[in-house]
């Protein structure tokens, strides 16, 4: 009887503990994603949205991107409520497939990492290069100035040139002088009657200056016809 009496107990119990009902624990764990996983976009990304079931708190480097090129970003994460994430990236995204690596704590501790892919059609956008259009030279020519005339050159008086008497008046004064010489000669010769053989010593140097002064006055006729 105490035996069936104890197994009428267990029972109870287990139909007791059976209905009690349990306090269920929740489990954080990645929600959604904007861009989804897996899409494509045709646009450039400036900002991707990742939430989150339970609110939860960045570990290390907490979000990063990597973008087509192969270039990993540290996008600036902004939440309300520690569950929606939206990471900006400036600048944008794009040329092929993208992809977004988190690590979040919950709030018992437990580290949630992972991430998604999508793909993005829309080109990298290209920089125009700087213009190197050269402005065109202005068509006016500079201003030539005017070269400096040049200092006149000194002009140079040539002496006057004497003019030689004529032959014919160079003879005629010589023959003047002759003439002049011969009159003093005969005067001379005058005195020399009355005055002896003092005079007559005057008259040889007369008629000695009288020939010099012909034969000079000849010589000089001479040169300027041949000349």
């Amino acid at each position: 009887m105490p035996s069936v009496i104890r197994l009428l107990g267990a029972a109870v119990l287990a139909v007791g503990l059976a209905a009690v009902p349990t306090v269920a624990h929740a489990h954080t764990d990645f929600d959604f994603s904007l861009p989804t996983d897996g899409a494509s976009v045709a646009e450039p990304v400036a900002e991707i949205t990742v939430g989150f079931t339970e609110p939860v708190t960045l570990v290390g480097a907490g979000f990063e991107v990597l973008d087509p090129q192969g270039n990993v970003h540290t996008p600036f994460a902004v939440t309300d409520d520690d569950t929606v994430f939206r990471l900006q990236l400036d600048p944008p995204i794009a040329g092929g497939e993208a992809a977004v690596r988190y690590e979040v704590r919950a709030e018992d501790g437990h580290v949630l990492s992972g991430g998604i892919r999508f793909t993005i059609e829309a080109p990298v956008p290209t920089t125009a290069p700087p213009s190197t259009t050269t402005a065109p030279a202005s068509s006016t020519a500079p201003a030539v100035s005017a070269a400096p005339s040049s200092s006149a050159a000194p002009v140079t008086t040539a002496p006057p040139v004497t003019t030689a008497p004529p032959i014919d008046d160079m003879a005629a004064a010589t023959s003047d002088s002759v003439a002049d010489a011969a009159d003093a000669t005969s005067a001379d010769a005058d005195e020399a009657d009355d005055g002896g053989d003092g005079s007559t010593t005057t008259v040889i140097v007369i008629a000695a200056v009288v020939v010099a002064l012909g034969a000079t006055g000849f010589l000089l006729v001479r040169s300027r016809s041949s000349a």
